[in-house]
């Protein structure tokens, strides 16, 4: 493989606030076909999309997402399911969709799933649950038929008693915890790289078995890759 996969890693932030439907619109319309998105619990348990464990950095509020009701959070976060509606109306498109641990420890690991596997329903097997907690995941294989995958700050993590009974479809790992030499291809699971910005890093890591590498600017990094924008990066 000459060139990995490009994932829109929450969206298109340098065109849009990142986790929200105008993010994630312009990285379909520059023709990326795989998403990343991350799903917390808001107080009345309803799936939203955010990263941060409280709002200050996109909304100046110091509260964490588990403290507010939708009402409240309605005209600043982005649901669940309105991010589903864009990918049902978008054919072709596969979704990554990460459960916080926050989520996980405020609400449950069996609250967060009937709420995420309800929304995510529309989409059928377009939906690939992440998360750093191996046992959500294990829940998950047990009551629905969505693809896996841990997400490791390490490539070793994989070794790991808990992921290999997971027996994951994807590993994703993060850039700094990959080693600097030898294969990254582990069993039967396409390897992702998470935070790639660099063309020759992206090919780098695909010459040593990765199958998609995560970006913040997907779009150009998807250009540069397919040759259609200048040199590589």
């Amino acid at each position: 493989m000459s060139f990995p996969e490009v994932v829109a890693h929450r969206g298109l932030p340098a065109v849009a606030t990142e986790n929200t439907l105008a993010s994630f619109e312009a990285a379909l319309a520059g023709g990326v076909r795989f998403v990343e998105c991350d799903v917390l619990l808001t107080k009345d348990a309803v799936p939203v999309l955010h990263h941060d464990r409280d709002l200050l950095r996109f909304h100046g509020l110091p509260q964490a997402v588990h403290e507010l009701p939708l009402r409240d959070l309605r005209q600043r976060l982005t649901s669940l399911a309105d991010f589903v509606e864009l990918l049902r109306r978008t054919p072709g498109v596969c979704a990554f969709v990460e459960l916080k641990r926050q989520a996980l420890e405020v609400h449950g690991p069996d609250l967060v799933l009937e709420r995420v596997l309800a929304e995510l329903q529309p989409l059928g097997t377009r939906a690939v649950l992440i998360s750093f907690d191996c046992e959500v995941l294990r829940l998950a294989r047990m009551r629905s038929a969505l693809r896996v995958g841990p997400v490791l700050k390490k490539w070793k993590e994989h070794e790991s008693s808990q992921v290999r009974a997971l027996d994951a479809d994807y590993l994703f790992v993060d850039l700094q915890g990959v080693p600097d030499t030898g294969s990254l291809h582990a069993g039967a699971a396409d390897t992702v790289v998470y935070e790639v910005a660099e063309a020759s890093v992206a090919r780098s890591l695909a010459a040593r078995g990765v199958r998609m590498v995560e970006s913040f600017d997907s779009v150009r990094l998807q250009h540069v890759l397919r040759g259609a924008a200048g040199s590589p990066a």
